[in-house]
């Protein structure tokens, strides 16, 4: 935490000079706890050399050792910098705007997170009933994470004679547009799992552990039934997938045809031309927004729970 801190403060008094707009900030700056936090940055282009070692708004590693930030703890390995080279990736872009973790790949916009306040402390709640360790660090961070604007642009080596693929304008990294497929769905999934106290799945009365497999555990149902977790829903549609615990949803990963195809394109480029798993990619990544699935997973209730009335997204 004291290395993330000292890393924002250089940061902050390099780009005080910048002239571009601040990236928009998604909440007010009056946090939960009645103070003022609210950060919102320029876009920032970190270098890195083939070696992964990043320099930050062109502060190369000697100087910013001076102000005490070693940046070995921020090093990308180096045969991820070639791998990435030689498929000529030149520049990744992440953004935290409009409520939403936005990511491009060379220019091109990929799948995203939307999310708000309420669905990102539901994640966080969920990821501690499921007994994740970040869990805790998470939720000190939330009121920082909503109230922080960044737009990050990681530059990598250019392979030579490579042309140069110009980064996005500020303009497009703050509203992407989405044009949902409204063609008929080539999947169609909708059924409900009931799970018992030993973890045993059952589908129509009927047990399921040879279809769905051992998905939850006896240790995890019994984590889920702590936090009175009663329902989980997985709802993908045209425009995304969203999971809801209790009816309530968490973030969504947003796409369309155009963003699964670009994320297709980036993957098949990071994998070696003879992997089996190429063709996979080519065939059925990009048809994700064709299927239509909804499966909503009843738990059962922890001793003396009432139950919670199903509330299930369309």
């Amino acid at each position: 935490m004291k290395r993330l801190l000292l890393v924002m403060l250089v940061v902050l008094l390099t780009v005080m000079g910048c002239s571009g707009p601040a990236v928009p900030v998604p909440e007010s700056s009056a946090s939960p706890l009645g103070e003022q936090f609210q950060i919102a940055l320029p876009r920032l282009t970190v270098d890195v050399d083939s070696e992964g070692t990043p320099s930050i708004l062109g502060l190369s590693p000697t100087i910013l050792n001076m102000f005490g930030v070693n940046t070995d703890a921020f090093k990308l390995p180096a045969e991820t910098v070639q791998r990435l080279s030689e498929a000529n990736v030149q520049h990744i872009e992440v953004a935290v705007v409009d409520e939403g973790l936005r990511l491009w790949v060379n220019g091109e916009a990929m799948p995203f997170v939307q999310t708000d306040a309420a669905s990102l402390q539901r994640a966080v709640d969920f990821l501690g009933a499921t007994g994740n360790s970040q869990a805790g660090m998470l939720q000190r961070l939330l009121p920082i994470l909503t109230r922080f604007g960044l737009d990050v642009i990681l530059r990598l080596p250019v392979q030579p004679g490579a042309a140069v693929i110009p980064v996005t304008t500020v303009g497009d990294a703050r509203a992407p547009a989405l044009v949902p497929s409204t063609d008929p769905a080539s999947v169609i999934a909708k059924f409900e799992v009931k799970y018992d106290e030993n973890g045993v799945p059952m589908i129509m009365g009927m047990d399921a552990t040879g279809v769905v497999g051992q998905v939850l555990s006896e240790e995890l149902i019994q984590k889920l039934q702590a936090a009175n977790v009663q329902t989980l829903q997985i709802r993908n549609r045209a425009d995304g997938f969203t999971l809801y615990v209790n009816g309530e949803p968490l973030p969504t990963l947003k796409w369309d045809t155009a963003l699964l195809g670009n994320a297709a394109d980036f993957l098949v480029q990071m994998m070696p031309e003879d992997s089996n798993a190429v063709p996979l990619v080519e065939a059925f990544l990009p048809t994700f927004d064709r299927g239509d699935v909804d499966v909503l997973i009843h738990l059962p209730l922890a001793p003396g729970a009432a139950p919670i009335p199903v509330k299930r997204a369309e």
